[in-house]
């Protein structure tokens, strides 16, 4: 499987499995200072995306050897990338970090553009779920 490995401006101190959203659905393991990102999966409403999605978690937590300490996800409670964060946190005794859709695009914007420190950002993607 291949990730888009990203170098991150910070180094991380626990293991971190990112989940994305529902359509587009993507995650991301993230260890020291290394993010590894998944290709889009489709709508995670489409049970076969969803099945891909889960099978692709696994397979890539045991190719990169990383096991998450904490699994963040989006705030909404309706997606099944949330739902999931939830049933797999239960299962491995972990904690879940909830992120709210347009804070997660801010904060990826300013990885790629290496900023740090407090900004300002707008994300004009949708609604987005709570904080609004």
């Amino acid at each position: 499987m291949k990730y888009a490995k990203i170098t991150l401006p910070y180094k991380i101190k626990s293991g971190v499995l990112a989940l994305g959203a529902q359509s587009k659905s993507a995650f991301c393991f993230v260890r020291d200072s290394k993010a590894y990102l998944s290709d889009s999966g489709g709508d995670l409403d489409d049970m076969g995306n969803f099945k891909n999605f889960e099978r692709g978690i696994k397979k890539a937590q045991k190719e990169l050897k990383i096991k998450p300490d904490i699994i963040a996800c989006d705030l909404h409670p309706e997606y099944m990338s949330t739902k999931y964060a939830y049933d797999l946190a239960k299962r491995m005794g972990l904690r879940v970090k909830k992120i709210q859709h347009h804070e997660a695009h801010v904060a990826s914007c300013m990885v790629d553009n290496n900023v740090r420190g407090k900004v300002i950002g707008v994300a004009f993607d949708g609604t987005g779920f709570g904080l609004d």
